[in-house]
């Protein structure tokens, strides 16, 4: 039997929604199917709208007829792009959610076949033990002609004790009986469990397999969303700027104009569906669905294995199944959209701490390198000013020696010889002398150049240690600046959240003094709009399909955890979501804290849910490109005509 019930996104996402599955059972198991059947028929590639170039453009505006036939192709076009950028949301909300359903069905499948294989067990044990007692019994009246010497000895004596012994004999033959009937009622037993177990198997692996085959279409269709979105919105900007070159306007104000035509046309969609006809109707079209519903969970239960009814539990053994526990939940498991968005929050975090240690090492190194170029001028300094007296004692020397040398010539003039003798060695000595000057001389040269090799090193190092000390400085005061702006945007965030929260204390208090005429009370879901719109007003959070939070979210686990703030359960899918409800009211009703949805197919299911908090306003997680935020109610695509309201 296959097993993929907490395998990661890359490989599989068995326990991606596991963890946080609460609430009630689906009152209708065709969701799945809906569900399924909208991802097959609309995993395909959805195609870009049709730029005109920029000359055909310039060729229409001569003539007025042609102007006017280009104007209405470019409109076209763009409503084309419009409608593609919500069909592409939507097909990949539904295939998430699909997944989800396709989850739940998977775990409970296989908790139903290790029941299974648990009850088969012990049910082949019970009809082995029932046997052996058979067994038992056919050999004592084999050997004693059908009685054992027990009710022999009751047959002995008078009439009257063996009366009285009838009545213990009669018991005997009915224990036997019981015994007999036991065994045929075990071997029955078991071999129910025996084709429930391999019935139940056999649906525990194609649940496994429709699992697989819808996390691979909502793998298919998270990667592609980015790159299709990206596309349509390359295209929608090129068909506004073609308008702009055909009306002679702007990039700008064209792009305001279709703003208008596009909030206009979602105002008529929002009147349609609050109709009371479209209420009435999607009411009809739900009772039906209910009615439905409820015949086939009647004709086969959640419980059944290829339409085997689960048989009855082998007696002395205690049901295995997780009674209340909801569908497909699975403690402790963590999806990879979950994993996913943790790991990034300690990305960005971790980066930041490289950032700011990298900057103080920088100013470390800096400083190092500043301290032994000075160390190493300093030295040289003093080398050279050595060098410098030196060179000054060698010159005193040599002046000493020709001054010594005149006065000698000049004090003793009495004999040539002598005066000749004495000249040459004033000639030598001077040659000495000079000699000495000159050697000197070339040392204080040498060391001269050195000092200044030493000193322009020693300027190179300090422009080096200067650079790096700056650049570390940058990097230092950059990540300084980011933690201030991250400190401003925290403190700000605070701020706006009081004064949001003034404002949900007065228009909590207006909720609490109107009239309830439809039923249920806004007040008890105040905490869930309250969280619901910290979150949407902060750029912390945002959304990843299938993610659970703390930080990302999709639109069902938005809803989801925004409710727990209330005390109030729900399941993960938005189809779920709505069948679930307790109430189901049509728009015109709605009041804070109701759930509004969108369904393509009618009501067969749901693709994305949000949260109303009034003034025509809702609260949601709406894709990977807007994030998390409030939004006007209008802005809900194929707004069904029917809320929720728990």
């Amino acid at each position: 039997m296959a097993s993929r019930l907490a395998i990661g996104v890359s490989v599989g996402t068995a326990a991606l929604v596991a963890a946080t599955f609460t609430g009630a059972t689906s009152l209708a198991q065709p969701s799945n199917q809906a569900n399924l059947a909208l991802t097959a028929a609309t995993n395909q590639q959805i195609q870009v709208a049709s730029v005109p170039s920029e000359a055909e453009v310039n060729s229409a505006k001569v003539d007025p007829a042609a102007k006017k036939t280009m104007a209405e192709r470019l409109q076209r076009e763009l409503d084309t792009t419009s409608s593609a950028v919500e069909k592409i949301a939507e097909r990949a909300q539904s295939s998430w959610d699909a997944l989800t359903e396709a989850q739940q069905k998977a775990i409970k499948r296989q908790e139903l076949a290790t029941t299974a294989t648990t009850q088969s067990a012990a049910a082949q044990k019970r009809l082995a033990e029932s046997q052996k007692q058979v067994g038992q019994i056919a050999s004592e009246s084999y050997r004693n002609g059908g009685m054992n010497p027990s009710v022999g000895e009751l047959l002995t004596g008078d009439a009257q004790k063996a009366l009285d012994r009838s009545q213990t004999l009669k018991n005997l033959a009915e224990s036997r009986t019981r015994n007999l009937k036991s065994s045929e009622s075990d071997a029955a037993l078991a071999s129910a469990w025996a084709k429930y177990t391999e019935a139940a198997k056999r649906e525990s692996d194609r649940a496994v397999k429709a699992q697989t085959d819808a996390e691979a279409d909502a793998q298919k269709e998270a990667t592609g969303y980015r790159t299709e979105v990206q596309a349509q919105d390359s295209a929608r900007k090129q068909l506004i700027a073609r308008l702009a070159v055909l009306n002679g306007t702007t990039f700008k104000q064209e792009e305001a104009a279709l703003t208008k035509r596009e909030n206009v046309k979602r105002e008529q969609a929002l009147k349609a569906a609050m109709k009371a006809e479209a209420a009435k109707k999607a009411e009809e079209e739900q009772a039906a669905r209910k009615a439905a519903a409820e015949k086939a969970a009647a004709e086969a239960k959640d419980d059944s294995a290829e339409g085997l009814p689960r048989p009855a539990n082998v007696p002395g053994t205690e049901d295995s199944s997780a009674d209340g526990q909801e569908e497909g939940s699975s403690a402790g498991s963590k999806t990879q959209a979950q994993k996913d968005a943790e790991a990034k929050e300690a990305a960005e975090k971790a980066a930041e701490k490289a950032e700011q240690d990298k900057a103080n090492k920088a100013a470390a190194e800096a400083k190092a390198a500043q301290e032994k170029a000075d160390k190493e001028a300093d030295a040289k300094a003093d080398a050279q000013a050595k060098a410098d007296a030196e060179a000054k004692k060698k010159a005193q020397e040599a002046k000493d020696a020709r001054e010594k040398a005149e006065q000698e010539q000049s004090g003793d003039n009495d004999s040539k010889d002598s005066a000749e003798e004495k000249a040459a060695e004033q000639k030598r000595e001077q040659a000495k002398a000079d000699a000495a000057a000159m050697a000197a001389k070339e040392k204080a040269a040498a060391q001269k150049r050195a000092a200044a090799a030493a000193a322009e090193k020693k300027s190179e190092q300090r422009k080096a240690a200067q650079k790096a000390a700056a650049q570390a400085k940058a990097k230092k005061a950059a990540a300084a600046k980011k933690a201030q702006a991250r400190a401003a945007a925290q403190k700000a965030a605070k701020k706006a959240a009081a004064k949001r929260a003034a404002e949900r204390a007065a228009a909590k208090k207006r909720a609490e003094r109107a009239s309830d005429d439809n039923g249920g009370s806004s007040s008890s879901k105040e905490a869930a709009i309250d969280w619901a719109m910290d979150i949407g007003a902060n750029n912390y959070y945002g959304y990843i399909f299938g993610a659970n939070g703390p930080r990302y979210f999709d639109c069902s686990s938005f809803a989801l955890t925004a409710f727990k703030k209330s005390g109030i359960s729900m399941t993960r899918t938005s189809t779920s979501q709505f069948k679930n409800a307790p109430k189901r009211i049509p728009l015109s009703q709605l009041k804070r804290g109701d759930l509004v949805f969108s369904s393509s197919n009618g009501g067969a299911s749901m693709y994305h849910v949000a949260i109303y908090m009034g003034n025509g306003q809702v609260v949601h997680a709406r894709n990977p490109s807007a994030g998390i935020s409030p939004t006007p109610l209008s802005w809900v695509n194929n707004l069904y005509p029917l809320a929720a309201r728990y």
